[in-house]
C-alpha cells in the first residue's frame, strides 16, 4: 500500500503464476517493477523492467538505482482464478462453478501434517475415510465409493483407492469435485473426483527443508527447491525428496517410504512452455492387513488399542516409477492448448500371514481357526494421454467460453496369488496374541491350496466439449457432453491343490465393451451481487455393465448415474473467503442385483441371473474456507446425508451406512498481533455421527473355523465422536519456524473403520504429537 503506486489500475493476468510474476505481469506497462530484498521481502520501485527476467536475478537493495526509494508494501495480495482443473478446464472462480469443489491448499497440507493422500483426505469436506489396515484407504462421498483421480487435469487414472499418487512431496494442492464428473471423468461413480495439482518450477529461487518427529518413532524429512536454471531463467527446475519412516501405535507395525521428484520447465518461445519430470518411490511395510476381529454377537470386544493381531514375518514392497512430459501454447486472443503424456509403472509382492477371519467367542474369548498364510505379486504399467484446448469469442458484448478436449488411459496389470494355512494351536487368543506359537514359512505359503494368476488389460478415453455462456448480465449458462469409450479384457486362471493331486480349472476370460455412451452436462449460475451467486446443475455418468444377465438372457445395462445440485456460492474479502450451501441428489440406475428367484449359473461366460435397481443419494453441504482476515486461515465444513441401496424386496437399507449422516470438519490458525506477531494458534475438530455395518456371522464352528449351524445377522456400530487437534507454531525467524500439532487431545477411543465380526475394525490414532521445524532460503 505505497502511495506510489495509489490509483494505478492495470489489467489482470491469468496463468499459473508464483507472487512475484503475478506482479511483475501486473506491473509491466506502468513504470514500476518489482525486486526481492536479500531477506525474501518483495518491494515495488519506479522504473520500468530491465528485462523480462528481472524477478530473481536483481537482488540489490529495496532503493532503485536511480535514487529512487523504494516503497515496501506492508501487505501484499494476489488473487487468481483456479484453473478449475477439478471442475472445468477453463481458469474459473470457485463461485462461478455450478458444483461443490474444495482445495487442499499447500498451506492448509503443511499445517495439517497431511503426508499423504488419506491425510489431506481426511480434512476435507465430505469426505469419509475407510483404513483397512496399515497402509491401504478407501474414500467415500455421499455414499458412494471415489474412483476418479486425476493428476494436473489430466486423462482419469486406473485405481481405486489413490495408489501410487498417495504420497503428497510431489503435489502443490488437492482439489476436490463433490458428486459426478460427466465431463472429464467417463465412467466412475457419483460420489466425487480427486484432482492433484504437481509442484511446478518457479522463476524466483527458493529452497525450503523440513524435519518432523511424532509419537510412536514418527519421522519425516522433506526438501523441496525450486528456481531458474539457465537461459536466462528461460529453463527453470524443481526437485522435491522426502523420507517417512515410522511405527504405528498398535504392536509390531512399521513403514517406510522413500519419493523423488523432478521436474523442469522451458520456454521455447514467449508463447510456449515444454514441461518434462518424473518421480521415483519406494516402500515397505509390516503391519495390520485386515483390522481387528468383534464378538460373534457383533459387540465390541474392547480389544487393546496397542494390539494389531500383526505377524512380524508379514511384509510388503512397493516399488513406482512416472514420467511425464507436458507442452503448453498460447495462441493469443485467449486461446491456449495443453496436452500432456505420462507413464506410471508399478510393481509390488506381499508374503501376508493373517489372523483367522472369525469373530471372537464371548463364552471362551477365544478366535477359532488357523491363520492364513497368502503369498501375492503384481506389475502394472499405465499411459495416460490429453489435450484441451481452450478459448472464448465475443457474443452479445460478454465474453464466451470454449473448451474441447480429448484423453486417454490404458492399463495393463499381471498379478498372482496363493495362500495356504499354518500349523499352531486350533485357537488364537486375541488379548495374548502369541505369532511365535505358528509354524510360518518364511517365503510363503509352502503348500499353497488356492493359486490364482490373473492379467488384464483396461482401456478408457473420450473427447469432450464444454460452452460457458453469458446471454445476460449476472447470467451464465454452461452446456457441455462427452463421448466415453471403455473396455477390459482379462483372463483368470484358478488351480486347487488337494495335497495328492492338482486341479486346474478352466480359465475365465471377461470382456466388457462400452462405445458411444455421451454423458451431458448443465449447469447455470445467476450473480445476485459481487459476493453472491445462485446455481444449480445436472450431470449424467456412466459405468461400464459387467458380464450380467437376467434369467431371460438380456444383459444388464451399464449403470447411469445423474447428479442433481441447487445452491447458493459466495466469496469475500476479494475471493480469498468462499462460502458454499448445496442441496444434491443422486440416482444411480441399473445396479446389478441377484435375482433370488434364479438359481447363480453361467452362460456363455455371462454370470445370471440378476435384475436392475437403483442406489439414491441426497443430503446438505455447506463450507467456508479461506482467509477471514489476513492473519486468521478457516476451513469448516458439514454434511448431512442419506443414501439408499438398491433392493428387490422391503425396505432400502442404507447404501453405506458405515458413512455417517453427519460430518462436520473444522481447521483455522490465527496469527496473533503486536508483540506476539511470531505465534500462531489454532487446530481442528473432526466429528461425525454413529456409523454401523451389518454381518452375517456364524455362532458356532468346529476347531477349524468351518460353521455348524445357520448363519445370523449382527450389527456392528460405532457412536458419535468428537477428535480434537491443537496446533501453535512460531517464528524463529525470517528463514525457520517450529510447530507443534497434539492430535486426538482429549485421548478420544474410537474406531476410525468399522468392518466385519471377523476382521476390519480399526481404532482410530490415540493422543499423539508431531514437531516440525521448517527453514527457507
Amino acid at each position: 500500500r505505497s502511495e506510489d503506486v495509489r490509483g494505478v489500475t492495470t489489467a489482470g493476468v491469468h496463468g499459473a503464476l508464483d507472487a512475484a510474476d503475478a506482479l511483475k505481469n501486473l506491473l509491466a506497462k506502468t513504470g514500476f517493477r518489482v525486486v526481492r530484498e536479500s531477506n525474501g521481502a518483495i518491494a515495488i520501485v519506479k522504473g520500468a523492467p530491465r528485462n523480462a527476467r528481472t524477478i530473481g536475478k536483481d537482488r540489490t537493495s529495496a532503493a532503485d538505482r536511480s535514487g529512487n526509494p523504494a516503497k515496501t508494501l506492508d501487505t501484499v495480495t494476489v488473487t487468481a482464478t483456479a484453473e478449475g482443473y477439478a471442475a472445468t478446464r477453463v481458469p474459473t472462480e470457485l463461485r462461478e462453478i455450478p458444483q461443490s469443489v474444495s482445495v487442499m491448499s499447500q498451506e492448509l497440507l503443511q499445517q495439517q501434517n497431511d503426508f499423504s493422500l488419506a491425510d489431506a483426505l481426511n480434512w476435507t469436506t465430505g469426505i469419509t475415510v475407510q483404513a483397512i489396515g496399515t497402509k491401504n484407504t478407501v474414500f467415500y462421498s455421499r455414499g458412494f465409493g471415489v474412483t476418479g483421480y486425476h493428476v494436473d487435469g489430466g486423462a482419469q487414472l486406473l485405481i481405486s483407492n489413490g495408489a501410487p499418487i498417495d504420497d503428497m512431496s510431489e503435489y502443490d494442492r488437492v482439489e476436490v469435485l463433490r458428486g459426478a464428473d460427466g465431463l472429464f471423468g467417463g465412467f466412475n461413480s457419483p460420489g466425487a473426483t480427486v484432482n492433484l495439482v504437481r509442484k511446478q518450477p518457479l522463476a524466483t529461487p527458493e529452497a525450503n527443508l523440513s524435519a518432523t518427529l511424532g509419537s510412536w518413532d514418527f519421522y519425516h524429512l522433506g526438501l523441496d527447491a525450486t528456481g531458474p536454471l539457465g537461459f536466462g531463467g528461460a529453463l527453470r527446475g524443481r526437485v522435491a525428496v522426502s523420507n517417512t519412516e515410522q511405527h504405528y501405535f498398535y504392536d509390531t507395525a512399521n513403514s517406510r517410504t522413500h519419493k523423488l521428484y523432478g521436474v523442469l520447465a522451458y520456454d521455447l518461445g514467449p508463447s510456449t512452455t515444454l514441461t518434462v519430470g518424473g518421480s521415483v518411490k519406494q516402500a515397505g511395510s509390516t503391519g495390520m492387513t485386515s483390522g481387528l476381529p468383534r464378538y460373534t454377537t457383533g459387540a465390541d470386544a474392547h480389544l487393546p488399542r496397542s494390539q494389531g493381531l500383526v505377524f512380524p514375518q508379514s511384509h510388503d514392497a512397493e516399488h513406482t516409477t512416472e514420467a511425464f512430459v507436458g507442452l503448453t501454447h498460447d495462441f493469443g486472443g485467449g486461446w491456449k492448448l495443453k496436452a500432456d503424456l505420462a507413464r506410471v509403472h508399478g510393481k509390488g509382492g506381499v508374503l501376508e500371514w493373517d489372523p483367522p477371519y472369525s469373530g471372537i467367542n464371548p463364552a471362551t474369548d477365544l478366535i477359532k481357526g488357523l491363520p492364513l498364510e497368502s503369498s501375492s505379486a503384481g506389475s502394472s504399467s499405465q499411459i495416460t494421454a490429453d489435450a484441451t484446448l481452450t478459448g472464448g469469442f465475443d457474443w452479445r458484448g460478454r465474453r464466451q467460453d470454449v473448451a474441447l478436449g480429448a484423453d486417454y488411459a490404458r492399463l495393463a496389470s499381471h498379478s498372482s496369488f496363493s495362500n495356504g494355512t499354518p500349523l499352531g494351536p486350533p485357537a488364537l487368543d486375541p488379548w495374548r496374541f502369541d505369532p511365535t506359537a505358528y509354524t510360518l514359512a518364511p517365503a510363503g505359503p509352502t503348500n499353497p491350496y488356492f493359486l490364482m494368476d490373473g492379467s488384464g488389460v483396461t482401456r478408457i478415453g473420450g473427447v469432450y466439449a464444454v460452452l460457458r455462456l453469458r446471454p445476460w448480465d449476472k447470467w451464465s449458462v454452461t452446456l457441455g457432453a462427452r463421448d466415453n469409450y471403455y473396455r477390459l479384457r482379462d483372463v483368470t486362471t484358478v488351480a486347487l491343490d488337494f495335497g495328492s493331486r492338482r486341479q486346474s480349472l478352466s480359465p475365465y476370460k471377461s470382456a466388457t465393451v462400452s462405445t458411444g455412451v455421451v454423458t451431458p452436462y448443465a449447469g447455470i449460475v445467476y450473480d445476485i451481487s459481487k459476493q453472491y451467486s445462485l446455481y444449480a446443475s445436472y450431470v449424467d455418468v456412466f459405468r461400464p455393465a459387467g458380464n450380467t444377465i437376467t434369467a431371460a438372457g438380456n444383459p444388464i445395462p451399464p449403470v447411469h448415474g445423474v447428479n442433481l445440485e441447487a445452491g447458493i456460492k459466495a466469496a469475500w474479502n476479494h475471493g480469498l473467503l468462499n462460502g458454499s450451501l448445496a442441496l444434491f441428489k443422486i440416482h444411480q440406475d441399473n445396479v446389478a442385483l441377484f435375482d433370488p428367484n434364479h438359481p447363480f449359473r453361467r452362460v456363455g461366460g455371462n454370470s445370471c441371473c440378476y435384475l436392475p435397481g437403483t442406489n439414491t443419494s441426497k443430503g446438505v453441504e455447506a463450507e467456508l474456507s479461506g482467509q477471514l482476515t489476513s492473519r486468521w486461515l478457516w476451513s469448516a465444513g458439514y454434511t448431512f446425508n442419506v443414501n439408499r441401496s438398491a433392493t428387490l424386496t422391503g425396505a432400502a437399507p442404507p447404501l453405506a451406512s458405515f458413512a455417517p449422516k453427519h460430518l462436520l470438519k473444522l481447521w483455522t490458525d490465527y496469527r496473533l498481533p503486536g508483540a506476539g506477531e511470531r505465534w500462531s494458534l489454532g487446530g481442528g475438530v473432526l466429528a461425525q455421527s454413529a456409523s454401523y455395518l451389518t454381518d452375517s456371522v456364524c455362532a458356532s464352528s468346529d476347531a477349524f473355523g468351518r460353521c455348524q449351524v445357520p448363519y445370523q445377522k449382527a450389527k456392528i456400530t460405532q457412536g458419535f465422536y468428537t477428535v480434537v487437534t491443537l496446533r501453535a507454531a512460531y517464528r524463529i525467524d525470517d528463514h525457520w519456524s517450529m510447530a507443534l500439532n497434539v492430535n486426538n487431545l482429549f485421548d478420544r477411543t474410537y474406531y476410525q473403520t468399522i468392518g466385519h465380526v471377523g476382521s476390519g475394525n480399526v481404532y482410530g490414532t490415540p493422543r499423539s504429537f508431531m514437531l516440525t521445524i521448517n527453514g527457507s532460503l
